[in-house]
């Protein structure tokens, strides 16, 4: 599974196909704010490193993966000048 931002992504699919043997599909795309969308990136990746195979890929389930990325939205969605935050704790 892999869990990355795209502003496209059925391209990214699309371009990530070019190195797989096995066929990729996009099971769930969330929109995001463009202000947050990277800090709700980097704090799923933190919280799921323990399941991180390599890079942005992940072994976790299509609704495990679906439940932490609903879970990151809501838990951090409401707060202000987020990735502003993390950078003062080094998140």
């Amino acid at each position: 599974m892999k869990l990355g931002l795209s502003k496209k992504p059925e391209r990214r699919v699309h371009q990530l196909q070019t190195g797989h043997s096995e066929r990729l599909r996009l099971y769930h795309a969330e929109p995001v704010s463009p202000e947050k969308v990277r800090s709700f990136e980097k704090l799923l990746h933190r919280d799921l490193n323990y399941l991180r195979m390599i890079g942005e890929w992940f072994d976790l389930s299509v609704a495990d993966a679906m439940a932490h990325i609903q879970f990151t939205i809501i838990q951090y969605d409401g707060i202000d000048n987020l990735a502003e935050k993390m950078r003062q704790h080094r998140v």
